[in-house]
């Protein structure tokens, strides 16, 4: 734009002016070309348009609440599944257990013991529990049902009279007497099931079994066998050598439980948590298997239920602490057990091998010109011990190299279960992302048609206001 362009296209601005067309309007004078603004029909248009969101707004969240209560009614009905299950077979195992023992106690009276008292206390105390259980249930759960029926002949019975309005705020009254008496007895069975358990972690008994057996199993298998200390043996060396074989058996194994003992250091059976919730969280934990189909979620669902006050992160840590320590424990098993299948191996062939030498002993004895054929006895015998150790080290490395890929799985298995819950939260994402998009595009599309609709309104009244101007 050039500067003559420039001054042709500015124009002077005087306040007069302004003025004057005010007061033009004031006085009815107005311009053809200046409307009267219709706020009349803005409020309308502002109205339906704010009525028409806070619609859409609540179709949204009723959607949302109806997805979240189906989402839950879902989480339910495989929790019930489970819940059933769980019953079924907690009731086998309850009948089991009593039926054992029933024949324990029916064996006792037969038998003539020497402490022959203990029978009879046994069944005492179980006569005693059998009472507690009638008196317990006679006081607190055959209320529970009589009040039920009752109710439930009162609403089949027809219709209420008005005289009845009285007899309804007696059984309200004692509907709220009975729930109250039933709160306050879960509370007291709850503390006395809490003092319970305090008790017994406090005991320690468990553990103290737990470690008093792995060290009553270690030292037992440290120790050399007496068979082979106390053995007749005619060569100093091979029987030197035998006790080598144990001792360096032993400490193997040892350095193996320490390493998984140290593995261990500042966990304890509880995993850092308090017994309460350890406890809540193995119970939890054991009812869902991985044979159920996507146990793992329905699983942190029900730990979120049994213990609200503890993160997602927190769970998930506790549950890895936790099968670190019961494979540790295992760990710890299977290297007794092949320890101890090792040490009787070694015992039966150090026994084989000792008798051996003495049979070969006893044909140098008889044959004592062979001298030479003596000395290639003991080197056969040598060869046998080292092809053993041989053996065992080769066995030796192959456990390591087993229990290293068990290791490398182990953890491989939790970055995939780690993947595949990151492309789950991403699939998720997305489809909330998409629903977005679907929505902005309706509501788009709804707007442009009020639009269109608004346009066309307009122009109809303008063609009317034409016509009528026309007319």
């Amino acid at each position: 734009m050039s500067g003559r362009d420039l001054r042709a296209f500015l124009a002077g601005h005087r306040a007069e002016d302004t003025e004057k067309l005010t007061q033009r309007l004031k006085n009815g004078l107005g311009l053809a070309k200046y409307k009267p603004v219709q706020y009349e029909e803005l409020q309308a248009m502002v109205e339906a348009k704010r009525l028409s969101s806070e619609h859409i707004e609540y179709k949204v969240k009723k959607t949302l609440r109806a997805a979240q209560e189906r989402k839950e009614s879902s989480l339910l009905r495989q929790h019930r599944q489970v819940w059933t299950s769980e019953a079924y077979r907690l009731d086998i195992a309850r009948e089991r257990a009593e039926a054992d023992i029933r024949s324990f106690l029916n064996r006792s009276r037969l038998e003539v013991q020497e402490n022959g008292n203990v029978p009879s206390e046994l069944l005492e105390y179980e006569l005693h529990l059998e009472q507690e259980r009638e008196a317990f249930q006679l006081a607190t759960v055959d209320p529970v049902y009589q009040l039920r029926e009752d109710l439930l002949y009162r609403m089949t019975s027809g219709p209420l009279a008005g005289n009845q309005d009285a007899e309804w705020e007696q059984v309200l009254q004692q509907v709220v007497f009975v729930k109250e008496q039933q709160q306050g007895l879960m509370d007291r069975l709850e503390k006395e099931c809490f003092s319970l358990q305090q008790e017994l972690s406090a005991s320690g008994l468990e553990a103290s079994l737990d470690s008093a057996a792995v060290d009553e199993c270690v030292a037992a298998l440290v120790r050399v066998p007496q068979e082979v200390l106390t053995a007749d043996c005619p060569y100093t060396d091979l029987k030197l050598s035998l006790i080598t074989a144990f001792h360096s058996l032993s400490d193997k194994y040892t350095q193996r439980l320490e390493t998984v003992h140290n593995r261990l250091l500042g966990m304890d059976r509880n995993c850092g948590w308090c017994e309460e919730d350890h406890q809540r969280f193995l119970h939890t934990a054991c009812q869902y298997c991985p044979q159920l189909r996507n146990h793992r979620g329905l699983c942190m669902d029900m730990l979120h239920r049994v213990l609200p006050h503890i993160s997602t992160a927190e769970l998930s840590a506790h549950r890895r602490s936790w099968d670190w320590y019961k494979f540790s424990q295992e760990r710890e098993r299977l290297l007794l057990e092949c320890w101890n299948r090792d040490w009787t191996a070694l015992l039966l062939r150090a026994l084989e091998v000792l008798e051996e030498a003495r049979d070969k002993h006893r044909e140098q004895q008889n044959l004592q010109k062979q001298r030479t054929h003596q000395q290639h006895i003991c080197a056969q015998l040598r060869q046998k011990v080292q092809q053993w150790h041989e053996q065992q080290e080769e066995i030796a490395c192959l456990e390591a190299a087993i229990a290293a890929r068990w290791e490398e799985e182990e953890r491989e298995r939790q970055r995939e279960e780690q993947d595949r819950e990151y492309t789950k939260r991403s699939k998720q994402k997305q489809q909330v992302r998409e629903f977005r998009e679907e929505q902005q595009r309706r509501t788009v599309e709804w707007r442009r048609r009020e639009e269109a609709r608004l346009t066309q309104l307009r122009g109809e009244m303008e063609e009317q206001a034409q016509r009528d101007k026309e007319r």
